[in-house]
């Protein structure tokens, strides 16, 4: 018991003056006021035993609620940062040349960026080049938005010597710099000095922080305007782990380019070899000087002039072919060789044995060299027609000069071009090695011809065979035109396809002509004999012949009539040949021409053509023929697949107009129409349904919203009404499958007036001062389509077929 309930229960018992049964009543209500406390209290206890175990409960829940956010949010970002690397790594493995390096590091800017790494001042890539003294910086500056190829030279600087230094020493190096106020500045300055671009925010930039991480004889870094965090650094860490895919996808690419590289400097130099070994005496070295200029320009060489110069027999004179500045070729010419004092440097460099040197001429040595030049008549001419062209004298010029046994090859660049001296020098080997020996490549030089034609004619091939649709033929004639210029066929100035179909419409493809060698134009005439025999003549010649090859001579009198004869039949071809011959380029033409199963394939030649011309002739028709039989394949396939476009059109069509149960349902059936109409590639405005109501007099009219949608309203007009319903009406009376009312002027406003009145949809707006109705009939009405354009002939046809459903 309480003891305070104890010591009244005990004063109770002990108290005298009560009664028994009043000592026995208090102590009972004692004793339940004790039994109440008593229950009280455990209550209290157990419902505070209750909160501190849920307090614990709820404790733990919050921390384990906590525990998960951490955690989810780790996941989260972790997964940011697992996207943000695969898109570096997705722009990495699209590399396709060593130069979009700068667009990885572009991309890791951003996604950095986008991970909330704050103050980037640029990512970028240094390949080293430790031979040169050098490093290739791909670089983009985030703030700037800028994308940077720079060659730094890093010895001049010890903090990029120290860089290189470091990431030179192998993977897994890392250097971090970070300089602070006044090292800032100066480094700012140092750069505006150099090639570099030079970041103006530095000039408000407190510090400049550089992580560079070196993968060998590359490294990948970022700068910033302030300190990274640990976290930060391990994120950019994760980056360059990504980066080493690009770099691997840059050494592939690289040493692709290289190996690309060198596979067209090697073939450019069989060209040349090929070429030389064709000769049969000195005169011809003018053509090997000519193929040689070309050469270099295939190769990205760019010279201001280029060719060979060949010690006479006493070594008194040199023989130069040279091409000038304008491209050409000019006339070969003897100069001294001990009377100008470059000549003399030259040859003293010869006598020595040296494989190549370098003369870079300027200032009053450059005046003096163009003046000693100029004394040859021949040069001086050549100078004036360059200057009347509007080709200045440069202001510096550098000669590189490859010797071989006979004298030296001589590229003139207008810079010096250190990259190209392997060139040069491997240009005169070849000189070197074919220079005696051209008389065995006369058999290669054919077979290489051989292989060159069926290379052509094989891409006119493959291009056929990737025919999908018949506008694919356009490509495939032009890759006809472009092969054949490729084969440098002689004197070519034209090529034509004709086509005879079984209606003797002939569609001729004019691929080129005099003064325009690109036309890619067709067109088609009804074949007439006697209207067009010039035509004819090709027509009936392979009507008449099964021989694969034929010869089209044109002198001049008849490449006149000619022009007469295609005067109506296409003007402008016409006119290129008229200016043609009254320019006096075309005096007389040859036409050989290959069979085709439905035509004739011709070249146009301002020489007679050879026995090379002929094959190429032969073969390209062939192959062209393998592609017209694609060709209408693909037309016939594209029919049957319109035809079944069209069939599930209508039977849609019908299903809904089966399905009708009452006239006011024409409303929903014109909208299905109506989309049915554009899913086939039609273009109406509005479709509507016409009913004839001759009792009332009226058409009774169900019609589409502009664009379509359903509009559920049945509107009355007159038959009587002039401009369009009366026309309808009388085409519907005599059972005239379609017309077209077209509305304009006077007669439109009338119309837009009555229809205003009659509360019929205006829409003025849309049709402007033009109103297209096409309609077509069927045994209840009308099928309307609204444009404010007119259709061809095919959607009409459409229309018709979609009328007959309604007959149906």
């Amino acid at each position: 018991m309480n003891e305070n309930l104890k010591t009244i229960f005990d004063f109770i018992q002990q108290n005298e003056n009560l009664t028994a049964d009043e000592k026995d009543t208090f102590s009972k209500a004692v004793k339940e006021v004790d039994k109440e406390l008593t229950i009280t209290t455990f209550k209290l206890d157990r419902t505070e035993k209750v909160k501190r175990t849920t307090a614990i409960l709820l404790e733990e829940t919050i921390e384990e609620l906590e525990q998960k956010r951490k955690a989810v949010e780790a996941q989260n970002h972790e997964l940011e940062i697992e996207s943000s690397l695969e898109r570096v790594r997705s722009v990495a493995m699209g590399m396709q040349n060593p130069a979009e390096m700068v667009d990885v590091c572009k991309i890791i800017s951003e996604q950095l960026e986008f991970l909330k790494v704050k103050d980037i001042r640029n990512v970028q890539t240094a390949v080293i080049y430790e031979s040169k003294g050098t490093y290739i910086n791909y670089e983009y500056y985030t703030r700037h938005n800028k994308l940077l190829t720079t060659e730094v030279s890093y010895k001049t600087h010890h903090l990029q010597e120290q860089f290189a230094n470091q990431m030179l020493k192998g993977a897994g190096e890392f250097f971090s710099p970070s300089l602070e106020g006044q090292q800032v500045k100066d480094w700012y300055e140092y750069q505006k000095t150099t090639n570099q671009f030079a970041d103006s925010f530095l000039e408000g930039a407190q510090t400049l922080n550089y992580y560079m991480f070196s993968l060998g004889p590359v490294a990948l870094g970022i700068s910033t305007y302030s300190p990274l965090k640990e976290e930060e650094i391990n994120l950019f860490k994760r980056f360059r782990n990504v980066f080493e895919l690009a770099y691997r996808r840059f050494l592939d690419i690289q040493k692709a380019e290289a190996q690309a590289r060198e596979a067209q400097i090697e073939l450019a130099l069989e060209r040349v070899r090929a070429r030389a070994m064709a000769m049969y005496n000195s005169t011809e070295l003018a053509e090997v000087a000519t193929l040689l200029f070309e050469q270099l320009k295939h190769l990205g060489v760019e010279s201001y002039s280029s060719g060979f110069n060949i010690w006479d027999k006493e070594h008194k004179n040199l023989i130069s072919w040279m091409s000038n500045p304008s491209g050409s070729l000019n006339p070969p010419f003897e100069m001294p060789i001990r009377d100008f004092e470059q000549h003399k440097r030259i040859y003293t460099s010869w006598e020595k044995h040296k494989s190549f040197m370098e003369d870079d001429i300027k200032g009053k040595a450059l005046i003096r060299h163009y003046k000693f030049l100029r004394s040859f008549p021949l040069l001086d001419e050549s100078f004036k027609i360059a200057e009347e062209a509007g080709i200045k004298i440069p202001d510096r010029q550098v000669h590189n000069i490859a010797f071989f046994s006979n004298g030296y090859l001589l590229f003139i660049t207008l810079q010096p071009c250190e990259q190209n001296h392997s060139i040069f020098k491997r240009f005169a080997k070849v000189f070197e090695q074919t220079y005696t020996r051209f008389l065995d490549l006369q058999k290669a030089e054919a077979q290489a011809r051989e292989a060159q034609i069926e290379s052509a004619v094989e891409r006119v091939r493959a291009k056929s065979m990737g025919m999908y649709q018949t506008s694919d033929l356009y490509k495939v004639n032009e890759e006809v035109l472009n092969q054949l210029y490729k084969l440098k066929v002689d004197g070519l100035t034209g090529v034509s396809i004709y086509l005879v179909d079984e209606n003797d419409t002939v569609t001729i493809w004019d691929l080129s002509s005099p003064g325009n060698m690109s036309i890619p134009n067709s067109y088609s005439i009804k074949y007439n004999a006697k209207k067009y025999p010039i035509l004819g003549e090709w027509v009936e010649i392979w009507k008449s012949s099964n021989q694969d090859y034929f010869v089209f001579d044109f002198p001049k009198e008849k490449l006149l009539k000619a022009i007469e004869e295609f005067k109506e039949i296409h003007p402008e071809m016409a006119n290129n040949f008229k200016n043609a011959i009254e320019s006096g380029k075309l005096k007389h033409q040859w036409s050989p021409a290959g069979r085709l199963s439905d035509g004739l394939l011709s070249i146009d030649l301002m020489t007679p053509p050879s026995e090379d011309t002929k094959s190429i002739v032969i073969k390209m028709a062939g192959a062209f023929n393998m592609a017209y039989q694609r060709f209408l394949d693909l037309q016939k396939a594209e029919a049957q697949a319109r035809e079944s476009q069209i069939q599930l059109a209508l039977e849609r069509v019908r299903a809904r107009t089966m399905a009708m149960q009452k006239s006011d349902e024409l409303s929903e059936t014109v909208t299905v129409l109506f989309h049915q109409f554009t899913a086939l590639g039609e273009k109406p405005e509005r479709m509507a349904i016409e009913i004839v109501n001759e009792k009332e007099n009226i058409f009774e009219i169900w019609a589409t919203q502009h664009g379509g949608s359903q509009m559920n309203q049945l509107f009355k007009a007159s038959l009587d009404e002039p401009h369009v319903m009366q026309k309808m009406y009388k085409a519907w009376e005599e059972q005239t499958k379609s017309i077209t009312i077209d509305l304009q002027g006077r007669e439109l406003e009338e119309y837009f007036q009555y229809l205003k009145k009659e509360g019929l949809p205006v829409q003025r707006e849309i049709f402007g001062t033009r109103r297209i109705q096409n309609v077509a009939t069927f045994s209840k009405g009308i099928l309307t389509i609204i444009t404010p354009e007119p259709k061809p002939q095919v959607t009409i046809d459409l229309l018709e077929r979609f009328a007959a459903v309604f007959d149906g």
